[in-house]
């Protein structure tokens, strides 16, 4: 697979790297042609649209709506806040010291 398709659908997906490792692996598993690939997508979303999102990445997107900020998921540092506060903080939690923090 070309990585500059990889790349695009990373993302327009929004995947942290954790995802982007998984997916890469599983897709290791079943052979390297890109068609194939794609219909293996395909069907885990079928399988459980949120199959192919792990935690960290569910987290960040819930603080993102909180903040009405989509710019935020391309940012590394929001990246890292939300990787490293998703199983301590709730997402009002850590949106509300996002906030506090970007303006201190």
């Amino acid at each position: 697979m070309p990585n500059a398709l990889f790349r695009q659908m990373a993302d327009t997906e929004g995947w942290s790297e954790a995802t982007q490792i998984g997916l890469l692996l599983r897709f290791i598993e079943n052979g390297r042609d890109p068609s194939v690939f794609l219909s293996f997508l395909s069907q885990c979303r079928a399988d459980s649209p949120a199959a192919h999102t792990d935690p960290a990445d569910r987290f960040m997107w819930q603080v993102v709506e909180l903040l009405g900020n989509p710019g935020l998921a391309l940012t590394s540092a929001f990246q890292d806040y939300c990787r490293n506060t998703h199983d301590l903080l709730t997402p009002s939690q850590a949106a509300e010291r996002w906030c506090c923090w970007t303006a201190g």
